[in-house]
């Protein structure tokens, strides 16, 4: 997954769109979350942040666990992976441009 990277932004948000980033800094501060709990900590629509989370299970930022009677989600990475990923890729390629 290629990520677009906006230096005015800080965090997750530098990376992903909003909402997404939004989405991961509230599951990364639990222990897994319900699309409607997510939806009800960030004060948007369930189905909107539905509809996220389930584009982002498909592009492997989070994952989906059955627990009881709902679905729990869980970021794929700590915010101090995903932002180590990201700081690594920026290296990569600014190591393979010309200086000039």
């Amino acid at each position: 997954m290629k990520y677009r990277f906006d230096p005015t932004r800080t965090g997750a948000h530098a990376w992903l769109p909003r909402v997404e980033a939004d989405i991961l800094e509230v599951l990364w501060q639990s222990q897994g979350l319900s699309s409607r709990e997510v939806a009800q900590a960030l004060g948007r629509s369930w189905a909107t942040i539905a509809t996220t989370m389930n584009r982002m299970m498909s592009k492997g930022l989070l994952v989906r666990k059955r627990h009881r009677h709902r679905f729990l989600y869980f970021p794929c990475e700590t915010r101090r992976e995903f932002l180590s990923r990201r700081q690594l890729e920026v290296e990569r390629v600014l190591g393979d441009a010309p200086l000039s």
